[in-house]
């Protein structure tokens, strides 16, 4: 799914100034094109709240080019977190590009069900292919994962034509045994050992009484 974003071209004026009329200052860059803009914050912003770093973006100007683009970088305030300029990347049509993809997991794994804690290891995974089959997010089903198993990156299911672009042995999800279980296991595996000191030190000073007799 591609996203659309009204944007307008920009000379280099006074960044503060662009802000303080409610827009926020952006650059569109990649194989012959560098060109600067503007975004509404408050439709820059909505947008935010619905994407992730894989969303395809298209930027529409008032002149009727569009720039078909993911997002590079933001920048934030340290302090107010109010969003102070945007990058966008448009890679080449023609070739297949490599990017970040979050792993987004759902479902209630079987194994947490008999007490068992979900562990996410994996936020995101690093894919290939074309621009147009990259995905917003790579969906993980936990339903069948029990305690003691795990999804790894050569479990995920990818889009027709999008390649793995990273090890396939990394670990994505894991159900680990309850804590409280490790933690009673433990405990006796400390107390064996003392128990069998105790018992050999009683052996030793009851001995010598036997023979006395």
């Amino acid at each position: 799914m591609a996203y659309e974003l009204q944007a307008q071209k920009r000379e280099r004026t006074n960044p503060r100034a662009l802000r303080r009329s409610g827009r926020v200052p952006a650059v569109v860059y990649g194989p012959g094109v560098h060109e600067l803009l503007s975004l509404d914050r408050k439709e820059l912003e909505r947008l935010f709240a619905k994407i992730t770093h894989s969303s395809r973006i298209t930027l529409k100007l008032d002149s009727g080019e569009e720039y078909h683009t993911f997002i590079k970088e933001i920048q934030f305030h340290p302090l107010t977190d109010e969003i102070l300029h945007v990058d966008f990347y448009q890679p080449p049509a023609d070739r297949p590009v490599t990017m970040e993809v979050p792993i987004h997991i759902h479902g209630e794994a079987k194994g947490r069900k008999a007490g068992g804690v979900v562990e996410q290891i994996l936020e995101t995974v690093e894919v290939r292919g074309p621009i147009e089959a990259i995905p917003e997010l790579i969906e993980v089903d936990l339903t069948d994962l029990d305690v003691g198993q795990s999804i790894h990156t050569g479990d995920l299911q990818l889009p027709e034509g999008v390649e793995l672009h990273t090890s396939p042995d990394l670990v994505v999800v894991t159900v680990l045994a309850p804590r409280k279980v490790e933690e009673v296991a433990a405990v006796e595996e400390e107390a064996a050992p003392a128990a069998a000191e105790g018992g050999a030190e009683g052996e030793s000073e009851s001995a010598p009484a036997a023979g006395s007799e």
